[in-house]
């Protein structure tokens, strides 16, 4: 769809696709009718698409909130990732008389104080988000 149209959120409740190209609409309109896992119910307009959003069910909305803690996840995974490549750059950078000890050590307490406040950051949007998915 974006290929082939803008895309924009009106309101919390509905999303207005208008296609480029207007004689795409009623084959745009199909394509949403048919997506598989989906239950859209378009409503075509003049010139664009609005697709109506349905209010997220109780179990819905815990998939969210599941589905945002796994994304935590994925996130301190990758920052770990990071840490352990930046670390083993220093030592390497150490071994190579490129930096001293002491450098090493100031440049492990920087690195150690950014991985700590990337993920007090990550925490702090992933609480957001999940109080926000939860409220009712």
């Amino acid at each position: 769809v974006r290929e082939v149209a803008s895309i924009a959120v009106p309101d919390p409740t509905s999303i207005l696709i208008t296609p480029w190209d207007k004689s795409t609409l009623a084959a745009l309109d199909k394509a949403l009718r048919t997506v598989p896992g989906a239950s859209f119910n378009p409503v075509v307009d003049r010139d664009s698409v609005r697709l109506p959003v349905p209010p997220l069910s109780e179990e819905r909305r815990h998939e969210f909130a599941r589905l945002v803690r796994s994304k935590l996840e994925e996130s301190r995974v990758a920052i770990r990732n990071i840490r352990q490549d930046e670390m083993k750059s220093l030592d390497e950078m150490e071994d190579n008389g490129i930096i001293s000890k002491d450098d090493r050590f100031r440049e492990r307490e920087a690195v150690e104080a950014e991985v700590k406040r990337f993920n007090e950051a990550l925490e702090d949007v992933a609480k957001k988000k999940e109080e926000e998915l939860l409220r009712v």
